[in-house]
């Protein structure tokens, strides 16, 4: 669960002109969390990072319509603003992953060898469902996010 002072930071730094109601806003970061913590139960992560990448990784997205190639870029800005201000309570090494994670969530088809870094793509892609995608285990790189359950989980929480 992400602190609440965090994500009202998040939130006044968001770009997207009506989060609550956009595919990459509010509703989508709160399905990649749980995704994450999903995963986590699956394969041994850092929870506190996926869980921050989940709220961070779209929030410097533009409205649709717009340019969105540096996104992820703008993101892990925000991370690292985030941090230097003292409103991230988070490890160096967590930053590194986290703002890593958010720079290069949409870049196409990226692989890490960071089990966390993995979970944090995979949260997010399996969130595909809210777009009528189905999420192709190709494009996955945890082996518990690859498995049917993993994908009907996700199925499921845009089912709500």
């Amino acid at each position: 669960m992400i602190d609440q002072q965090l994500l009202k930071k998040i939130i006044h730094e968001c770009t997207l002109d009506d989060f609550y109601n956009d595919y990459h806003g509010i509703s989508h970061w709160s399905r990649v969390a749980l995704i994450g913590e999903y995963l986590a139960k699956k394969v041994s992560v850092d929870e506190n990072v996926v869980n921050i990448f989940a709220y961070i990784h779209d929030a410097k997205r533009l409205p649709s319509g717009h340019n969105n190639i540096n996104h992820g870029e703008k993101a892990a800005n925000l991370a690292m603003m985030l941090y230097s201000h003292g409103a991230l309570d988070v490890s160096r090494d967590q930053l590194d992953q986290l703002t890593f994670a958010c720079q290069h969530h949409s870049d196409g088809f990226i692989t890490s060898d960071d089990i966390t870094i993995q979970a944090c793509w995979d949260s997010d892609r399996l969130d595909m469902w809210r777009i009528n995608m189905i999420p192709d285990p190709a494009y996955l790189q945890t082996t518990a996010a690859k498995t049917e359950e993993a994908i009907t989980f996700a199925r499921e929480l845009n089912r709500r």
